[in-house]
Parts: structure tokens; C-alpha cells; sequence
């Protein structure tokens, strides 16, 4: 199923319910999530890219390329990419 942005959105499948589809698990399979860094959320440091190490300003790009994957899957799936379609950004190891 294709989208345009001159057409109405596509209904949800779950009515609003919490449920996983088979897309999100396929996307959560394929690629592992990494939402962390020096044991800290991603979600709460200061994207001031220029001021930060590589390799978490790396972090933080995987971080949003994952979750914009898998909300497609999701709640979107007839859109979403096949999981083993697309390839990732590097995804460097974690500091500890």
C-alpha cells in the first residue's frame, strides 16, 4: 500500500489497542535497539552535534532511524520497509 500526502491516512489495524504486529517484531529482529549511552537514556542528552564524541552523535542517528522504523512497522506496516530491505547506519559499541 502506497501513501500520499493529498490522501487521508490509513486506518489502524488495532482499533487503538497496544499490539505488536508481525512487521515490528520482523524490524525489533533484524535490528537491536540502542537507546543508551554511558548507561544514560539517548533521550535526554542535548543534541548539540557539534559538541559531542562521534560515536554517540552515531548513537543518536541510529536511535532515530530506529524508532522511525519501527513506528512505521508498527502502526503503519503496509508502508513500512521490509526489515531485511534496509541496511542501518553503523551503530558504534557502547562506552561503559
Amino acid at each position: 500500500m502506497r501513501w500520499r500526502f493529498s490522501e487521508p491516512l490509513p486506518q489502524r489495524r488495532d482499533q487503538g489497542r497496544s499490539v505488536v504486529t508481525p512487521e515490528l517484531e520482523a524490524w525489533v529482529a533484524r535490528h537491536p535497539e540502542a537507546r543508551t549511552w554511558d548507561g544514560e537514556d539517548l533521550a535526554f542528552v542535548p543534541t548539540v552535534f557539534d559538541r559531542l564524541d562521534e560515536a554517540l552523535c552515531r548513537r543518536l542517528v541510529y536511535r532515530g532511524w530506529w524508532l522511525t522504523g519501527a513506528a512505521m512497522a508498527q502502526y503503519f506496516p503496509g508502508m513500512a520497509p521490509d526489515a531485511g530491505a534496509v541496511e542501518p547506519p553503523p551503530l558504534p559499541p557502547e562506552r561503559r
